[in-house]
């Protein structure tokens, strides 16, 4: 007959691996997500690559300023840099899934020269808000969530902790 401690252990450590793998199952993540554009260029050499991160951002809902966390953009011929909410003006738009997909999605930070667009159709667009033309082209993608490196530490945590559980036993 086994007894209550090595009955509990086993299920500590999956209670404790279900949590570290939490926040990755929610609908709405609260750990920053970072979701990646690529635009190939129609007035620039090869493609625009640009990374918006959102926190409790859920695919298909209304982008908000309150999930807003940081957007870049750059090309050979333009570069924007929207590193905190207190830079940024307005975002809207949706990232609607399955992705890759191209989407609409409009970004405007406070500082001139930091607006871009992009549309369902594949057109797109960065620049000054009343012409968007420091870049453009007309095919545009945006792929998978990539979560950030924190949501990896609870998870490797659990990893560590029942590993030590597992030597101590064989130590026994």
């Amino acid at each position: 007959m086994s007894s209550p401690t090595r009955t509990l252990r086993p299920l500590l450590a999956i209670a404790t691996f279900a949590l570290a793998l939490a926040p990755i199952q929610l609908g709405a993540s609260i750990i920053p997500v970072t979701y990646q554009f690529t635009g190939v260029c129609s007035d620039c050499s090869g493609t625009g690559i640009g990374s918006l991160t959102l926190s409790g951002y859920t695919l298909g809902d209304t982008l908000m300023a309150s999930n807003f966390v940081s957007f870049s953009y750059h090309s050979n011929l333009f570069d924007i840099a929207i590193s905190s909410s207190s830079e940024l003006q307005s975002i809207g738009g949706a990232l609607v899934g399955p992705l890759p997909a191209a989407n609409f999605v409009n970004i405007q930070g406070t500082a001139p020269n930091t607006t871009f667009l992009s549309t369902g159709n594949g057109f797109w667009c960065g620049g000054s808000s009343q012409t968007c033309g420091n870049d453009f082209g007309f095919t545009n993608s945006w792929a998978s969530a990539v979560p950030e490196p924190a949501t990896f530490l609870p998870l490797a945590g659990a990893l560590i902790l029942l590993g030590r559980a597992r030597r101590r036993r064989r130590a026994r």
